[in-house]
């Protein structure tokens, strides 16, 4: 907990928002950037494999602001 804890103080202190609704990312089109990062030609060197839907779930939680 101690980094985390001071990224997000720091982050409040700095005012970075919490989430990425907080500067203006909706979630209309997390389905087809969950697509897009899977076909992009980068993400063959991440160690793990994502699908279009988990890619999706991340951008999901993010403008939710869920850790």
């Amino acid at each position: 907990p101690g980094f985390m804890a001071w990224i997000l103080d720091l982050r409040n202190r700095i005012g970075i928002p919490h989430s990425l609704a907080g500067i203006g990312i909706d979630d209309r089109q997390v389905d087809r950037v969950g697509q897009m990062a899977v076909e992009d030609p980068s993400a063959a060197g991440n160690p793990v494999t994502f699908t279009a839907a988990q890619y999706a779930e991340i951008l999901h939680r993010a403008i939710a602001g869920n850790l």
